[in-house]
């Protein structure tokens, strides 16, 4: 059975079977559930840890010396350089759930809560790290940057 969460918030349930005579792979349709989301998506507290571990990869992309690192960093992450001081675990629960909507956006996925690092640059600027643990980037997760304005700039996959 194949179960899958729309952006619609609509669960959609299928059937996936094998004919016998041919060999290949059929999908059925076979109806779908409403779903909502309780609530807002926010911050999730189980994933604490892995906020936890986004801040500590962060605080060693801004302060690495390594020029590969550097490299990756600056072309293919977009990582912002800020005072590894200015990395933090977001709490506040409005941060958490633009981050929440931001991140669903940019993977079409429901909002779901998330894991949110902020970083603070010079002056008002500001970046945010996220993480959904309930969304893949094909078998992996992912970690994206949004501004200030909650556009995507950067981020990574492991």
């Amino acid at each position: 059975m194949l179960l899958t969460l729309s952006r619609d918030r609509r669960l959609r349930l299928g059937l996936v079977s094998v004919p016998p005579a041919t060999g290949l792979l059929a999908l059925l349709s076979v109806g779908s559930v409403s779903a909502t989301r309780p609530g807002s998506a926010g911050c999730d507290p189980a994933a604490a840890g892995m906020s936890r571990a986004i801040l500590a990869e962060l605080v060693d992309w801004v302060t690495t010396s390594d020029t590969m690192r550097l490299r990756l960093r600056e072309e293919a992450f977009h990582v912002p350089v800020v005072p590894p001081e200015s990395i933090h675990i977001a709490t506040d629960p409005a941060i958490c759930d633009r981050a929440a909507d931001a991140y669903a956006r940019a993977l079409d996925v429901v909002p779901l809560p998330v894991s949110v690092v902020e970083l603070h640059g010079a002056g008002t600027r500001k970046w945010y790290a996220v993480y959904g643990p309930h969304a893949r980037m094909g078998e992996f997760g992912a970690v994206l940057i949004f501004d200030a304005e909650w556009a995507r700039t950067g981020g990574w996959t492991f």
